[in-house]
């Protein structure tokens, strides 16, 4: 038996919150699960990604480490 794929947004809403409401994430304000349902529905639907921060973020690593090493170079 094959599994059918959800067939509505609000259907895969509804799954993705249970995904999120495990009791690994029971300590969540309802404001906050409310914000990271947003986050994911906009990352899944692709408004917004994260190759472009991560790349930031890691050439600003790179640099911090850059002039870690240069200042405490023996």
């Amino acid at each position: 038996m094959a599994i059918q794929e959800l067939s509505t947004p609000s259907e895969h809403a509804f799954s993705s919150g249970g995904l999120t409401g495990t009791n690994l994430y029971n300590q969540l304000s309802p404001d906050v699960f409310e914000a990271l349902q947003i986050l994911k529905s906009a990352y899944r639907d692709g408004l917004i990604g994260a190759a472009e921060e991560a790349e930031v973020h890691m050439t600003r690593i790179d640099q911090d480490l850059t002039v870690f090493k240069d200042n405490n170079d023996m």
